[in-house]
């Protein structure tokens, strides 16, 4: 199990950005020219460049990629499955031998009153305690959003429905096990079947010959 992250910023300058563009293949070049920001291009851009170098780390040099009706994109041949995200500056993707999902999210401010919305009262109550409650509402959400993907529901399912401050969390008879990292610029979780802990996550330093 891997997680890969990577800082888009590099793609800023235009022939970086088309070394990695040219080599995408159709399905993400439709995705990037659909976005309307170029910072949204190179986020799209950069999850695209993590999927081909988690890809090759597990020696996979022949894939396919397809999307669910969820959403979500999946290998076609179920050789490996992996999940991505991106905000802020940051590309994320995840890789594992069972259904995984990543959620990163910028470090922000935010409304904290969406909790009431989207949180268990339990969940509600551990933010209002915390030192850092920002941090901690992050926490919870990018948790959340992180086994939705690995689900494969999306959004869909109704976020104050289940508990994700213990560990492992229990969904439709689905156990997924959760493991989050917080820097100072980004907060970014994995909830994966599989047992064991992620050690860190890697950092991708980007080049024009990475790939």
């Amino acid at each position: 199990m891997d997680l890969y992250l990577l800082d888009v910023s590099p793609l800023e300058n235009s022939s970086v950005f088309k070394a990695y563009y040219d080599k995408c293949p159709t399905y993400r070049k439709s995705k990037i020219d659909a976005c309307k920001k170029h910072s949204s291009r190179m986020l799209s851009l950069g999850a695209e460049i993590l999927i081909s170098h988690g890809m090759k780390k597990n020696s996979i040099t022949d894939y396919s990629i397809l999307i669910s009706r969820t959403g979500k994109p999946y290998e076609k041949e179920r050789k490996i499955y992996f999940s991505i995200s991106h905000s802020g500056k940051y590309a994320a993707a995840a890789f594992s031998n069972a259904e995984i999902g990543v959620d990163i999210e910028a470090a922000r401010n935010v409304d904290l009153k969406i909790a009431e919305r989207f949180f268990d009262k339990t969940e509600q109550m551990y933010i209002n305690n915390a030192e850092e409650k920002e941090l901690e509402f992050l926490k919870l959400w990018t948790r959340k959003e992180s086994i939705l993907k690995a689900h494969g529901t999306g959004l869909s399912y109704p976020l104050s429905m289940f508990f994700v401050i213990d560990d492992p969390v229990e969904l439709d008879g689905a156990s997924y096990h959760i493991n989050t990292f917080a820097e100072n610029d980004y907060v970014v979780s994995v909830a994966h079947r599989e047992g064991k802990k992620l050690i860190s996550p890697e950092i991708i330093t980007l080049t024009p010959f990475t790939r």
